[in-house]
């Protein structure tokens, strides 16, 4: 039992360290989310959030995982708008919750990530100031990005 709560904690810690929205989060911070992070192993062409579904959880890919956002469009193509790796984070940084997915997040590169419930982001983010505002950064981020692949 021992052995197994420490390979979690060395795991979490990967995670943490690998993921570099997470790697700026205190040790005060990280035990905001450490206790509802998991690491999971993504499988390529897992779908992770489904456009229309309620987004469930918040995924922090690290190492070479990387999520593509693909939007379909009414005539049954689909475009990918944004690709996600150890940079950011997947469903729900700034929606508060309670929105469902504009897109379907696809795994483009197979390979771990921290995973955590939308409940707990969302308590986190309302105890701490510092969390709150480094997703709403994150999102401007990721806006860019993508405006800048429209350009």
């Amino acid at each position: 039992m021992l052995e197994t709560a420490t390979k979690e904690r060395t795991t979490s810690a990967r995670a943490f360290a690998g993921n570099l929205l997470l790697s700026t989060f205190s040790a005060e911070h990280r035990d905001l989310l450490g206790p509802f992070t998991e690491t999971v192993e993504l499988g390529l062409g897992e779908h992770i959030q489904t456009r229309g579904n309620d987004v469930e959880w918040s995924y922090f890919p690290y190492e070479t995982t990387m999520i593509s956002l693909v939007v379909r469009l009414t005539d049954g193509r689909s475009a990918e708008v944004a690709s996600i790796g150890r940079e950011g984070a997947v469903g729900g940084i700034v929606s508060c919750g309670h929105a469902p997915a504009f897109a379907d997040a696809v795994v483009h590169v197979a390979g771990p990530a921290a995973r955590v419930t939308m409940k707990a982001l969302e308590e986190a983010k309302k105890e701490s100031s510092f969390i709150s505002n480094i997703f709403c950064r994150y999102s401007d981020y990721l806006l860019a990005q993508v405006q800048q692949s429209v350009a």
